[in-house]
């Protein structure tokens, strides 16, 4: 379900405000945001209890860890939401203190899709429609839990709704991309958005090419093959190479495909929805079965998706219908 010289991310560094006059400087200072260590087993647990509660719920629990991997991470948000997603469990079964978590009021306001997305200084607020349409609840993250700033920006046509996101703060439209700690840092609509090349094993070379670069060397744009274990592949010119076995969860370079996927025959990597087995909510990861015992996790047992497909542990009440 929840898509963010110029501007510093790090997890030791906070970031500066831009001009399109001069490249703007990192800020050094020691006072950055330091994010707890959530391994794969957490982030799976953090998945469980916020579906339970409404929020990042899918059909499926790898697509809200798809989410954190090709979002919040690949944006330069994983130490805000490693943050938040520590916080949700440390909950237990409690949704009034896991949406508080996210950033979301212990009595949510509602909102929608006309809703104005602004800062107030570095705290970020959106409407959070995903799983609410037309009924949105209003979300505030603090983007310094992050060491990251609050930016304003355009997504789209004018007269479209601007989107309030951490990241590297406000710019002036039309500065120039830069490289950053190999980092590639980009004026979006006004916003300063962070691509973590590092985060994904990559770097910035150039910051004229739209996008991350291999760490090996210069390589002609082929399609991607397996070597062994290692998926190899040219990305904007250089070589990179994945280690499948090191990725989290059970994968393997898959020879037919040329991707890394998961090892598993217990169930159908691609189509095995979430369901409910008794009071244990049991999912589908890299073809293994997974069981989460609902009420072990603090939740009432487990229910299936009143609309479309899943199933989720099943939460008290916490507002009224």
């Amino acid at each position: 379900m929840s898509s963010r010289l110029a501007c510093v991310l790090g997890l030791a560094l906070s970031l500066a405000g831009c001009s399109s006059s001069a490249p703007p400087k990192a800020d050094t200072g020691s006072d950055a945001f330091v994010p707890p260590s959530l391994d794969h087993d957490q982030l799976l647990e953090a998945c469980v209890r916020l579906a339970a509660c409404e929020v990042e719920r899918h059909p499926f629990l790898r697509e809200c860890v798809a989410n954190f991997n090709n979002r919040y991470v690949v944006y330069g948000q994983k130490p805000l939401y490693e943050g938040l997603f520590a916080c949700a469990n440390k909950g237990g079964g409690s949704c009034k203190v896991i949406r508080e978590c996210l950033g979301f009021a212990g009595y949510p306001k509602k909102c929608d899709a006309a809703y104005s997305s602004r800062c107030e200084g570095e705290v970020a607020l959106s409407c959070d429609l995903v799983g609410h349409p037309g009924d949105g609840w209003e979300q505030k993250l603090d983007c310094t839990k992050g060491g990251l700033k609050c930016g304003v920006k355009e997504t789209g046509d004018p007269g479209a709704p601007k989107v309030a996101v951490c990241g590297g703060g406000t710019c002036t439209k039309g500065a120039a991309p830069v490289c950053d700690a190999r980092r590639l840092v980009n004026c979006v609509g006004g916003a300063l958005e962070i691509n973590d090349c590092p985060a994904q094993g990559l770097q910035c070379r150039d910051p004229a090419v739209p996008g991350c670069e291999g760490l090996g060397r210069s390589c002609a744009q082929t399609a991607p093959e397996c070597k062994g274990n290692k998926l190899v592949r040219c990305q904007q010119g250089y070589l990179e190479e994945i280690d499948c076995g090191k990725l989290p969860g059970k994968k393997a370079c898959d020879q037919l495909t040329n991707t890394c996927r998961g090892t598993g025959k217990e169930c159908d990597i691609d189509g095995a929805f979430d369901a409910c087995e008794g009071d244990n909510l049991v999912v589908c990861l890299d073809g293994y079965k997974k069981v989460y015992d609902c009420k072990a996790l603090g939740f009432l047992g487990c229910e299936k998706a009143k609309v479309g497909y899943g199933a989720y542990c099943k939460a008290e009440p916490v507002y009224p219908d």
